[in-house]
């Protein structure tokens, strides 16, 4: 049961010791914002999951045009 707090403890500081410092919105990745030094997600942008890809198609990165990152399913 030790162990298993001591994991869990350091998951939390390295998910939490992780952000990324900016100062401005070019210093964050894709599909992020600078606010307060910290890089966010945006607000605008919809947290979407996975889209369903069929049998020999692919699940592609692209940016829309509000500076999201979101998926798209490309076909041969």
């Amino acid at each position: 049961m030790n162990g298993f707090a001591i994991v869990l403890a350091a998951l939390v500081i390295g998910v939490f010791s992780a952000d990324t410092k900016c100062t401005t919105d070019k210093d964050c990745p894709t599909g992020m914002k600078c606010s307060n030094k910290i890089c966010g997600y945006r607000t605008e942008c919809a947290q979407l999951g996975s889209p369903k890809v069929p049998a020999g198609c692919k699940a592609e990165p692209y940016v829309n045009d509000k500076g999201c990152t979101m998926s798209r399913v490309v076909c041969p």
